[in-house]
């Protein structure tokens, strides 16, 4: 049998949190289908594409990636085989140790990048930044930083 939590959630905490999924949710769709009605793409493809075009020789491995996209394993892999048919991104073996794979943004993937960058980063800017305002940037930063460390991952 399920185990009840310690405690529920106030009032306050409850609008918090719904303001948050409701905020978030949103954001996600909005941003998501600007990106498929634009580039024929999705927003997990966007940022496949912006880690890898950030790394050393715009080559990753394979796990940091689905870290990073916050991807399960399967549907990474599925997403950047059908990248690789694309020409957006090649897999080769890791120089490390021969064992895992690097994801590699190849030209054809970065300019796809470049073409669609400035209109999401409007976005970006028009729906989350804007809103939130300046005055409220580093404090929100400081906020979501201490919730994505999470310390039962170290």
């Amino acid at each position: 049998m399920a185990q009840l939590p310690k405690r529920w959630l106030t009032r306050e905490e409850q609008v918090l949190w719904r303001s948050f999924l409701g905020a978030f949710f949103r954001l996600n769709e909005h941003l998501n289908n600007d990106l498929e009605m634009n580039g024929g793409f999705d927003l997990l493809t966007y940022e496949i594409l912006v880690n890898l075009s950030e790394s050393p020789q715009r080559s990753m491995r394979m796990s940091e990636l689905a870290k990073r996209v916050s991807a399960q394993k399967s549907r990474l892999t599925y997403r950047i085989t059908q990248l690789e048919l694309d020409g957006w991104v090649q897999r080769r073996s890791a120089d490390e140790d021969g064992r895992g794979l690097d994801c590699v943004l190849l030209d054809k993937g970065f300019k796809v990048l470049e073409k669609f960058a400035p209109r999401h980063v409007d976005a970006v800017l028009k729906n989350f930044i804007e809103p939130i305002g300046k005055t409220d940037i580093a404090h929100l930063t400081r906020i979501f930083n201490s919730i994505a460390v999470n310390p039962q991952d170290n």
